[in-house]
């Protein structure tokens, strides 16, 4: 629009609209029921003509003019009733007048050329030929339609007005409609804002379609920033280790994390099940029905299975119903707990025995024995192997210590095996001797593997020391290795006793015993296993026990060969 022309209003338009568009609609319904209205009295009249034209005909027929054109001239003056009756014209062949119903006019024929509705009907006599005429003029036609056209514009002019005032009406009501609606988009646009809610201008669509399309691009940044922000939570909640449940009012869960998943040994997402389907534990439903009640947190340690202990805690959300149940695992630190129990406790029940006999023996040579050589002889000897196991447990525990906090240094290097192995048997061949076992290195030449020397020559001594201790009197031991992919695997193979099934898993714990008497009879610790696993762990090794076959044990450990 030009500068400086005003504007025209909503309001306005609108009502100029819906006039002229009524205008319209009536101005073309008048046009064609006019038009329609005057075929049929077109049809109407030609009927007629065609009916008066056939009567004259068949008369003239049954005459023989021109002897008897007096009866012709009766008839067809009996037509002409008023000045608005048809026109009967009887002509020859030749065009000469026999007769017309207008008496004025007989001098002149009608030629077809004046605005009339005309029709003709050929005779013939026996003594000549000719043809009957009936027109009237067009102007006849509209003079009967004039009522109708005075009709049409009275009533064109009363449903304008009609018109004018509903469409002001409806304008109206629309206009304030529409201000309502912009008024709202304003105040809506405002609150996005957080400014004060103006009053549109004016009622424009352009206003309310800018204003729609404004608050349409706030939405979906809005809705981006909901989703970005729901990705984010999602990606948070799967890395939390501990598990997070989201419940309704009615304690039906909403939401779950893989954490909690995992902690309650599910399969799948619980979405839409009750909290007591899905737990089986009452301190954890008790808490939760205090949280949606009662609105009020609560805590509960509880052991979900064998081994399985968490730390259930409800909180209701802030400012909705539901509440959030949060599951902290603590298996792990209740497993560490018993390991530190169960290592006190070994520990002190492993130095009791040996600071109890030499405390023994010691009040015994003070109390008198040691004036008693032989006697004295046999303490001091008790006191001397108990001070040697003491010095063999703490130098166990030292060593267990230094390899589990990593202060022992690996140096990782290309170690031949079967040297090394001769080397332990040499060492340990004594003690087989003495009970008659058979110590046997079938380890092939060419096998090497990658790690620390020292501490693969560890590994070997407390496994053959344990397979020469427990195998029995006669038992043969055999040291053997094979390629298992990018590792080497040794075994260390006996056909003692061996050991049963139910043992196999813990026997590498720290003070675990298959046979408590026996070890002690044989001066064990009760570390050389749990030593073995974490030397080979610290060299990116595996350790393991597997039964043999028909009896025995084979005792193994992996480590990586040589690029």
């Amino acid at each position: 629009m030009q500068a400086g022309l005003p504007r025209i209003g909503l309001r306005v338009r609108l009502f100029l609209i819906s006039v002229l568009l009524i205008a319209l609609v009536g101005t073309a319904s008048a046009v064609l029921l006019r038009a329609s209205l005057r075929g049929l009295l077109e049809r109407r009249i030609t009927a007629e003509l065609e009916f008066r034209a056939e009567a004259v005909r068949i008369l003239v027929e049954s005459l023989d003019p021109p002897a008897e054109v007096e009866p012709v001239g009766r008839l067809v003056g009996a037509f002409a009733q008023d000045g608005q009756s048809p026109r009967i014209t009887v002509t020859t062949s030749e065009g000469v007048v026999l007769a017309d119903s207008r008496p004025r006019a007989a001098a002149e024929a009608p030629t077809g050329e004046e605005p009339m509705l005309m029709v003709e009907a050929p005779y013939q006599t026996t003594s000549h030929g000719g043809v009957v005429r009936a027109s009237v003029e067009v102007e006849v036609m509209e003079e009967a339609l004039a009522p109708f056209n005075l009709a049409v514009g009275a009533a064109g002019v009363a449903g304008l007005g009609i018109a004018v005032f509903m469409s002001g009406l409806a304008s109206h009501l629309a206009s304030r409609d529409l201000r309502l609606m912009m008024e709202r988009v304003q105040r809506a646009l405002a609150r996005s804002r957080e400014g004060a809610a103006q009053a549109p201008e004016e009622q424009d669509l352009s206003v309310l379609a800018g204003g729609v399309q404004d608050l349409a691009e706030r939405w979906r940044q809005a809705n981006s920033d909901v989703h970005s922000e729901r990705a984010r939570l999602s990606a948070l909640l799967d890395s939390l280790k501990e598990g997070v449940l989201a419940l309704d009012p009615e304690g039906h869960i909403t939401g779950a994390n893989p954490a909690a998943l995992r902690l309650l040994q599910l399969q799948g997402a619980p979405l839409g099940r009750s909290l007591v389907d899905v737990v089986r534990a009452a301190p954890i439903i008790t808490i939760v029905r205090a949280a949606l009640n009662e609105r009020s947190d609560g805590s509960a340690e509880v052991e979900l299975s064998e081994g399985l202990f968490v730390l259930a805690t409800a909180r209701p959300l802030q400012g909705q119903a539901g509440c959030v149940l949060v599951l902290h695992d603590l298996s792990g630190m209740r497993r560490l707990e018993r390991v530190r129990r169960d290592f006190v406790a070994n520990v002190s029940h492993e130095l009791r025995t040996p600071v109890t006999i030499i405390r023994t023996n010691a009040e015994s040579l003070a109390d008198g024995a040691l004036e008693e050589p032989a006697v004295a002889r046999v303490f001091l000897t008790a006191i001397l192997r108990n001070t040697e196991r003491l010095g063999q447990l703490i130098n166990d525990l030292l060593d267990l210590s230094r390899i589990e906090s990593g202060r022992q240094v690996m140096r990782s290097q290309k170690v031949q095996l079967a040297p090394l192995v001769d080397r332990v048997l040499e060492n340990l061949q004594p003690r087989a001797t003495e009970i008659s076992s058979s110590l046997q290195n079938q380890v092939e030449a060419g096998a090497t593997l990658c790690g620390d020397a020292t501490a693969v020559e560890q590994i070997l001594m407390n496994l053959l020391e344990n397979a020469v201790s427990y195998a029995g009197p006669g038992s043969t031991i055999r040291v053997h290795a094979s390629s298992r992919g990018a590792n080497l695997r040794v075994v260390v193979e006996d056909d003692g006793p061996g050991i049963a099934e139910r043992h196999r898993e813990r026997v590498f714990e720290r003070f675990y015993r298959v046979d408590p008497g026996r070890a002690r009879q044989h001066g064990g610790t009760g570390l050389g296993l749990a030593i073995v696993k974490n030397l080979a762990e610290a060299m990116h090794g595996s350790v393991g026990l597997e039964a043999a076959r028909p009896k025995g044990c084979r005792f193994w450990f992996e480590l990586p060969r040589p690029d």
